[in-house]
C-alpha cells in the first residue's frame, strides 16, 4: 500500500511541476511558485484536475501521441484508481483473507492477494519505476 501512496504523491507533484513549467518555463521560479501556491497546490485543484490539465498540455504540445499518449493516460488513471481504493477504502481482515471495501460508482470490494499486489506494483512501475526515479516528462 505504501508504494501506491508513494507513487500517487510523486505523480501528483510531478503533474503540478509540469503544469508550472508549461506556463512559466524554467526561468522565473517566483511566478511558478505563485501559481503553485494560489492554484495548483490547493485543495480545489484536485489530483484529477492536475491530471486533466497535464494531459491537455501533453496532447496540445504533441509530446506524446497515439498509443504512447493512451498508455500514459491509462497508467496515470490506474494509479489514481489504486490510490483512491487504498486511501478511501476500508480493509477488512479475517483469518484467511483481506478484503478492501471501496467506492467506485457502486460499492465494491477487492480481495487483497499477492497477485493483486503484483498487478498494482506492475502498473505503478510503468509511471514510477521501482528505482523511484520519474519517467519522461517532468524531470525534477
Amino acid at each position: 500500500m505504501k508504494n501506491v501512496i508513494f507513487a500517487s504523491a510523486h505523480i501528483e507533484s510531478s503533474l503540478a511541476a509540469g503544469i508550472g513549467r508549461y506556463f512559466f518555463g524554467e526561468g522565473d521560479l517566483s511566478q511558478r511558485k505563485m501559481l503553485d501556491d494560489l492554484l495548483v497546490s490547493t485543495d480545489s485543484f484536485t489530483f484529477l484536475a492536475k491530471r486533466k490539465a497535464f494531459l491537455t498540455i501533453v496532447k496540445s504540445q504533441n509530446i506524446l501521441d497515439g498509443p504512447e499518449f493512451n498508455a500514459f493516460e491509462k497508467s496515470i488513471s490506474k494509479i489514481i484508481r489504486y490510490r483512491n481504493m487504498f486511501t478511501h477504502g476500508m480493509p477488512i481482515y479475517s483469518k484467511s483473507e483481506c478484503i478492501l471495501h471501496y467506492f467506485e460508482g457502486p460499492n465494491k470490494e477487492k480481495e487483497i492477494t499477492d497477485d493483486f499486489l503484483a498487478e498494482v506494483e506492475w502498473d505503478r512501475s510503468g509511471v514510477v519505476p521501482l528505482d523511484g526515479q520519474p519517467r519522461g516528462l517532468c524531470p525534477r
